[in-house]
């Protein structure tokens, strides 16, 4: 098992356009990815059985987390429950989010 990961080992991958993430790490329990969206990009509605929680590196967008909707900065953070509907409704500029995962995401250690 490796205790360090490397960024410029690790792949961007296409999630929808305009939306990319980047496994930063991941342990047995839990991980964190980066999540980078252009201006204007949208994650639709979903849920999934992984608690998530997560805070905005750089940019501004509006959070829809269980219906109730937020505008996030730099610096915010949030929590979504396993299995709770939420969506990005629209980044407002280029922006950067970490978001922690647990149990792990295995789709997203390929």
């Amino acid at each position: 098992m490796s205790y360090f990961w490397k960024a410029e080992e690790r792949e961007s991958v296409a999630m929808l356009p305009g939306v990319r993430r980047r496994l930063i790490t991941a342990g047995e329990r839990a991980m964190a990815v980066r999540v980078e969206l252009d201006k204007g990009a949208s994650l639709p509605s979903h849920s999934h059985p992984h608690e998530q929680i997560g805070f905005v590196v750089s940019g501004v967008l509006r959070l829809n987390i269980a219906g109730e909707t937020m505008l996030l900065r730099a610096g915010d953070g949030y929590a979504v429950p396993g299995d709770v509907i939420h969506s990005v409704e629209e980044a407002m500029e280029p922006s950067v989010v970490v978001d922690v995962f647990s149990p792990l995401r295995r789709e997203y250690l390929s």
